[in-house]
């Protein structure tokens, strides 16, 4: 019924429904969440991956849900300062990185995450650096 009614992978609904307490904890939420940008799936992973408790009540549970799920907030100036420091730091990088070793993007947005102490996400990254790499 999880796979079915809710969208939730197999595995994780399995884990969902070994015992009765989590089931009915997991479906109290999925109840009284109302927001179409978390979905039932999102829920599962926190509560699977324990990233949010689920020995507190649901209504604080969600709160907690929803402030994770907010958009991190990047200050731009800081994080164009933190990509030129380090591109700036890693000549012999860009320059394997232009010959064709992508796999350095990793680098570079690790790099950047360590400058900017983890307040950006790392999703978006990628394509900013690639800019400031061809510019």
């Amino acid at each position: 019924r999880y796979v079915r009614d809710y969208g939730i992978k197999t595995d994780d609904a399995f884990f969902l429904t070994r015992s009765v307490s989590q089931s009915a904890y997991f479906e109290k939420i999925i109840t009284l969440l109302n927001d179409k940008s978390i979905t039932p799936q999102t829920v599962a992973n926190v509560m699977i991956n324990k990233k949010i408790s689920t020995d507190i009540a649901v209504s604080t549970f969600i709160s907690q849900l929803r402030e994770m799920s907010k958009p991190i907030q990047v200050d731009e100036s800081a994080l164009s300062g933190a990509i030129e420091k380090v591109l700036s730091q890693s000549a012999a990088q860009i320059t394997q990185y232009k010959a064709g070793k992508v796999g350095l993007m990793g680098f570079f947005v690790g790099q950047v995450m360590k400058e900017m102490k983890g307040k950006v996400d790392p999703k978006t990254l990628p394509s900013i650096i690639e800019k400031a790499i061809n510019v």
